[in-house]
C-alpha cells in the first residue's frame, strides 16, 4: 500500500509525528496540568486505548508491506510500555500495567482495522 495518491506523505508524516509528541506529552506531564474531566472508574482505559488506536491506524497508509506494519505495531506497543514505566518515576503519575494493556489493544486494533480498511480502498481503486 502506497500513499502516493494523496499526495501529501510529508504532510501525513508530520502529523503522525505531531500525534507521537502529543501522546508522549499526555503521558508524562503532571496530572495537575491534564485538564480535570471528571471520568468513570477504568475508562482511562478507553483513553489509552483510543489514543494508540488514532497512533497505529494513522501510521498504516506509510506502510511498504504488511512485515513493516508489524515493526510499527511492536514500535508503538514498546512506546506504550516504555512510557507506563516513566510514569512510575513522575511524582504526579501512576504506572499501570493495565494501562500498557490497553495501549495495546488499542494498537493490535487501529493497526488491523486501517490496514482492512486501506487494503479495500485500494482494492476498489484497480
Amino acid at each position: 500500500m502506497r500513499l502516493e495518491w494523496i499526495g501529501q506523505r510529508d504532510h501525513w508524516r508530520l502529523i503522525g509525528r505531531l500525534l507521537i509528541v502529543a501522546v508522549i506529552a499526555l503521558s508524562l506531564l503532571p496530572a495537575a496540568l491534564l485538564p480535570g474531566m471528571p471520568t468513570p472508574v477504568g475508562s482511562d482505559k478507553c483513553l489509552h486505548a483510543s489514543a494508540y488506536f488514532v497512533l497505529a491506524a494513522w501510521y498504516v497508509p506509510l506502510w511498504r508491506s504488511w512485515r513493516a506494519g508489524w515493526v510499527y505495531a511492536v514500535g508503538w506497543i514498546a512506546l506504550g510500555i516504555a512510557l507506563e514505566v516513566l510514569q512510575g518515576f513522575t511524582a504526579s503519575r501512576i504506572s499501570e500495567w493495565l494501562d500498557a494493556v490497553a495501549n495495546t489493544v488499542g494498537v493490535l486494533l487501529g493497526s488491523s482495522l486501517a490496514w482492512t480498511a486501506w487494503a479495500r480502498l485500494f482494492a476498489q481503486r484497480r
